[in-house]
């Protein structure tokens, strides 16, 4: 009996270090890169939703200069809780377009039900 415990005990030590990593990033809170790119696609196809959907109703047709789904991607992002507010996130991304220019832009994210969503000013 006293070498099941043992076992149990040494095998409890071996998930506890396995999960540490991912506890401590869990408790970050903050968006990580994929998070920020998930919100950035859905930010960008409402907008371009939007800019057609207006377009239809001025001229019968989609706007040729915005029907495409412009190639994003985010590279890299640092993000820090805003000053006053934890909920919302100041995050400083870098982007690259599908022409492999790089930009960089400051963002504010806050997770709403459950989801990361880009705040518009």
């Amino acid at each position: 009996m006293k070498e099941l415990t043992m076992r149990f005990s040494v095998k409890s030590l071996r998930y506890c270090l396995v999960m540490l990593p991912v506890l401590a990033l869990t408790a970050c809170g903050g968006p990580s890169t994929g998070d920020i790119q998930t919100a950035l696609d859905k930010s960008m196809k409402q907008e371009l939703d939007q800019a057609n959907h207006l377009s239809m109703e001025l001229i019968g047709r989609p706007n040729p200069l915005v029907s495409q789904n412009p190639q994003v991607k985010v590279v890299d992002s640092d993000c820090h809780t805003k000053e006053g507010d934890d909920s919302i996130y100041t995050c400083k991304i870098t982007l690259k377009n599908a022409q492999g220019d790089v930009r960089e832009a400051t963002v504010p994210v806050k997770k709403v039900e459950g989801e990361w969503v880009i705040l518009k000013n």
